[in-house]
């Protein structure tokens, strides 16, 4: 007579412990990610605050100070890609990056981040 088979075998238990264990390292790589970004809208949200930066800033001590806030939170991010654009009575600083976390051997996550701020003159 057949017995019904109950719970599960040693193989399926092996990977599915593997499978949990890739999933947990790649919440490992991708969180801090995203804090490093909450951290970033941050800066650029105080960056008006400070009173460093204003409407009539140039692209130049725009980035500076930048840079500098992003340095001082130990924030590594390449403002490569940071624009600029002032016109009458606004500046607006709009940011794409790129943020790579590495996961398993040659195998990278690569998540885009974009940003903007409008900062009035009064």
């Amino acid at each position: 007579m057949k017995r019904n088979q109950h719970g599960m075998t040693t193989a399926t238990a092996l990977l599915l412990i593997l499978i949990g264990i890739v999933l947990l390292r790649a919440v490992m790589v991708i969180v801090p990610i995203y804090f490093d970004d909450t951290e970033v809208g941050i800066v650029l949200d105080n960056m008006e605050e400070s009173g460093k930066v204003n409407a009539r800033s140039s692209e130049r001590s725009v980035k500076d100070e930048l840079e500098r806030r992003l340095r001082n939170n130990n924030i590594q991010v390449t403002t490569d890609k940071l624009i600029v654009k002032r016109d009458r009575n606004t500046l607006t600083i709009d940011w794409t990056y790129e943020n790579r976390g590495h996961f398993l051997a040659n195998i990278d996550f690569v998540l885009t981040f974009q940003h903007q701020k409008v900062i009035t003159s009064e």
